[in-house]
């Protein structure tokens, strides 16, 4: 049994040309439906078919395949919060949650995206495929609020503690709580006298003497001090 469709009477050359634009590729039927059995090429078809809103030649195999497998059942649920939430997991977005409009007390009717970019992050690109896709999954009387971030940064503090302490000494002459003084005092006494003696040429019965006393009073001090500590 052959696979050429060229008649018995085909010259070498063609047979050859048809053996080098051969693109046919023996794949189950039944693979050609599954996201995670068609080949990698075919996928952009299988996506139109399924109704792929959004797609991109830079998505990686793996991403295009989830997007494909996802797209039943986010048309299935449309218009719901299941198929929001389904969204932002094909897109693997992680930290990301719809809340509706009862839950922040906003408008009914509304929705807002949450992110949590704890420890991950998202571009201006990703972003905007996010939003698209939760736009083609919404209906049509949703709208949306402002998307809500929330951010925690974490980092090591280090923290030192450094005292400078600076004062004035003063030194002044010691000056003691008390002061004794000791001097011993001496007394001393001395007399001088002296005696004139006037002789006269003839005797008299009478001899007066006269005598000059001096007196004085001198003082010797010494001083004994002692300093006690204060």
């Amino acid at each position: 049994m052959t696979n050429s469709l060229l008649p018995p009477s085909t010259t070498p050359l063609e047979r050859d040309v048809e053996q080098a634009t051969d693109r046919t590729m023996y794949v189950p039927f039944d693979a050609l439906w599954d996201a995670n059995r068609i080949p990698a090429h075919l996928l952009p078809w299988l996506a139109w078919a399924l109704g792929v809103r959004q797609w991109s030649e830079t998505w990686s195999e793996q991403r295009k395949r989830d997007e494909v497998a996802a797209a039943l059942t986010i048309r299935r649920h449309a218009g719901t919060l299941g198929a929001l939430r389904q969204v932002i997991n094909t897109q693997g977005v992680e930290g990301a949650d719809i809340t509706e409009w009862f839950d922040y007390q906003g408008q009914p009717g509304h929705f807002r995206l949450e992110l949590d970019l704890d420890g991950i992050g998202i571009n201006k690109r990703g972003y905007g495929e996010l939003i698209a896709g939760l736009t083609h999954a919404k209906r049509l009387s949703a709208h949306f609020d402002p998307t809500k971030i929330l951010s925690t940064t974490r980092g090591h503090v280090r923290l030192g503690i450094g005292r400078h302490a600076s004062g004035n000494l003063t030194l002044q002459p010691y000056r003691p709580a008390f002061l004794e003084t000791r001097s011993p005092s001496i007394v001393a006494t001395g007399q001088h006298s002296s005696t004139a003696i006037t002789l006269t040429p003839y005797l008299s019965s009478h001899l007066h003497t006269s005598g000059l006393m001096r007196f004085g009073l001198g003082q010797h001090g010494s001083s004994n001090t002692t300093l006690y500590p204060g």
